[in-house]
């Protein structure tokens, strides 16, 4: 769909974003349910699998050997996104004072709207089983998979679901890009 250069120079951005401190990560553990991670999993990779924008990955093992996906957000997210999008509001107030025609007020109201949705984990679990339902009422169970959520396990900053192989949105590209 787009051409080789392009797949090529943003496969980077999917891979390459940082990774929180194992003492990040414990900390959010410690606000969100009072207990370390080794606490409440039998088994808690300290090491990220992934790590992107908003959160991070581990892998984890719930007692009897049940494989997990933890998503853990980035710890200073809470504190930085207000000023973020004030940020974004400034810049564009400006742009719009430079340039009158520029109409991109309506990008501040969503994000505004949206991305504390976005960093709500609860949301994007209960969003998760709602795909689920429509896939087996589409008849299409088996032919996607959506992780089992925990939801006992989920808050606003921690998401658990069962540990699902594949690949990276950037390996699927480059291997599309061969084809």
């Amino acid at each position: 769909v787009l051409p080789d250069i392009y797949i090529h120079s943003m496969s980077s951005c999917f891979d390459a974003c940082p990774a929180s401190s194992t003492a990040e990560v414990e900390a959010v553990f410690l606000e969100e349910f009072g207990k370390h991670p080794t606490e409440l999993f039998e088994t808690f990779d300290a090491a990220p699998i992934a790590s992107a924008s908003l959160a991070q990955v581990h892998r984890a093992t719930l007692v009897g050997g049940k494989q997990l996906a933890v998503k853990v957000q980035h710890r200073p997210l809470q504190r930085t996104v207000p000023y973020e999008i004030a940020g974004i509001d400034l810049l564009l107030r400006c742009v719009r004072w430079l340039q009158p025609a520029f109409g991109f007020r309506w990008l501040v109201d969503e994000v505004k709207e949206n991305l504390p949705k976005e960093l709500d984990f609860r949301m994007e679990a209960q969003n998760a089983s709602r795909c689920q339902e429509i896939i087996i009422a589409g008849g299409l169970d088996g032919a996607i998979v959506v992780p089992k959520t925990h939801e006992s396990l989920t808050t606003r900053r921690i998401l658990v679901m069962d540990f699902e192989e594949g690949q990276s949105l950037s390996s699927t590209a480059v291997a599309m890009q061969g084809e």
